[in-house]
């Protein structure tokens, strides 16, 4: 079975939280930061790695929903 790689479903919620908590930091940068998290993932074992990528689905679902942003914010 092919993996999932991390960038599809965490880099939207990683995105967020970023841009949440460090709001003066550079896109760039915060692209760099996304893109290292999403890397991380990736090489976590693989129980670890699908409890990751399964709350990622979950957030990225919400994400996807009208008002779901303010939904994330208040869960995160």
């Amino acid at each position: 079975m092919p993996q999932v790689t991390a960038l599809s479903v965490v880099s939207p919620f990683a995105d967020r939280l970023i841009e949440s908590d460090l709001p003066d930091l550079p896109a760039e940068a915060r692209h760099a930061v996304v893109s290292f998290v999403c890397h991380r993932v990736d090489t976590l074992p693989s129980f670890t790695r699908f409890g990751v990528l399964a709350i990622g689905t979950v957030f990225r679902c919400l994400l996807a929903l009208p008002g779901g942003s303010g939904l994330c914010r208040a869960l995160m």
